[in-house]
């Protein structure tokens, strides 16, 4: 019953089970007794499988640094839901269209490993939970190496958030609000663009400090200010204090490397088409949400193998390769069944043909490709795609 659930549902119901039970050497099963029997497996069993391929990733050797710093960034997104009778009384009605369709949302966030493109936490709640919220209750679960390195959008650029982190023994970068935060405004009229000061709070950060049971002495950071192309000017605040081991253009270069977080939310949505659910329950979106997350992670980890073959084969070429991701996921989800159900050599036979076919579907690296940002009011309820971020 699992398996057939980790197989996804990006088609109907019959269609997965007519191409996926065979593989497991299971006969045939009516759509009507998969959907009751499937409510009998608890959600956590998929969240702890995540969490057990996510310990066993921890342990498996060095993870890949960045100037000796290990790299994480934390963000969420929203992602649509049925609109069934359970879902809206668990979740909520975000919007009714014109129409009179109901509209349901849930907050989705994970931690993800930047260099190795590992999801190392992830959540789905109500609409309301806090992205704040919801990164250190990610932290609580997820400790992280202290001296790891956490890259940080705008959403997070408060003085609690970076007490929070310091007090988990890690460094970070995160990206401050020019318009919002009083800080920052104070940082900008500075003419120097990279320098050393005390982050003071306010009346108000002392308020959330206080509830958040943290202290109230200045923060020693440093701020650093990016030109980007458009013009605009990037803030930059981070504990990485030394600028002979990060220099300024180490900055620019380190904060980029947070796009990580948003190509995972892109592998998640539209390649892996999280929002196309198979189920009406709010017991089946977390069955299915975790199950997406175990299997994003067996495609980092049978691509990182790949990676070594695609790099011996193309390090004559002028630009570095990597594996086609969405092409990886397909190979790994049609196979998922014989990765779960068999052993020793057989299961070798079966990683060593993933792998093999992994490495055939390669993309170059373009280094410096930037897009214009969509400044579109964010405010917007409609979606062009529903898959979008």
């Amino acid at each position: 019953m699992a398996s057939t659930v980790l197989h996804l549902f990006k088609e109907s119901v019959e269609y997965n089970l007519l191409n996926f039970l065979p593989d497991i050497g299971s006969g045939p099963v009516s759509a009507s007794a998969f959907s009751q029997a499937r409510y009998k497996v608890k959600g956590d069993f998929f969240r702890d499988l995540h969490e057990m391929v996510s310990e066993w990733a921890g342990s498996r050797g060095p993870t890949p640094t960045w100037k000796g710093y290990a790299l994480y960034a934390g963000d969420g997104s929203t992602e649509n839901l049925p609109p069934t009778k359970a879902i809206k009384e668990h979740f909520g009605v975000e919007s009714t269209t014109k129409y009179g369709v109901d509209r349901c949302l849930a907050k989705i966030f994970m931690v993800y490993s930047v260099l190795d493109k590992f999801v190392h936490d992830a959540e789905l709640h109500l609409r309301r939970r806090g992205e704040k919220t919801m990164l250190t209750d990610s932290l609580d679960r997820m400790p992280l190496k202290e001296g790891s390195v956490l890259l940080l959008d705008r959403g997070f650029g408060n003085l609690c958030v970076a007490k929070h982190l310091r007090k988990k023994g890690l460094e970070f970068c995160i990206r401050l609000s020019t318009g919002l935060s009083n800080f920052a405004k104070e940082m900008m009229e500075n003419p120097l663009d990279d320098f050393v000061t005390e982050w003071a709070p306010s009346e108000k950060s002392k308020e959330n400090l206080r509830k958040n049971n943290l202290d109230y002495e200045p923060l020693t950071v440093r701020v650093t200010k990016i030109k980007l192309d458009s013009g605009e000017t990037e803030l930059l605040v981070s504990t990485l204090l030394d600028k002979t081991e990060v220099s300024h253009r180490d900055m620019a270069e380190l904060y980029h490397l947070r796009w990580g977080v948003e190509e995972g939310f892109k592998n998640l949505k539209p390649k892996m088409k999280l929002g196309y659910f198979g189920c009406g329950k709010p017991e089946g979106i977390q069955q299915e949400f975790y199950a997406h997350i175990f299997c994003m992670n067996l495609v980092s980890l049978t691509g990182s193998i790949a990676e070594t073959v695609i790099r011996g084969k193309t390090k004559k070429r002028k630009l570095s390769y990597t594996y086609n991701w969405k092409n990886a996921y397909r190979v790994v989800r049609d196979r998922i069944g014989g990765l779960l159900y068999l052993s020793g050599r057989k299961a070798e036979e079966l990683l060593e043909e993933i792998c093999r076919l992994i490495s055939k579907s390669t993309i170059a690296i373009k280094p410096d490709r930037n897009f214009p940002r969509d400044l579109r009011d964010s405010a917007i309820s409609g979606r062009l795609c529903p898959m979008n971020k």
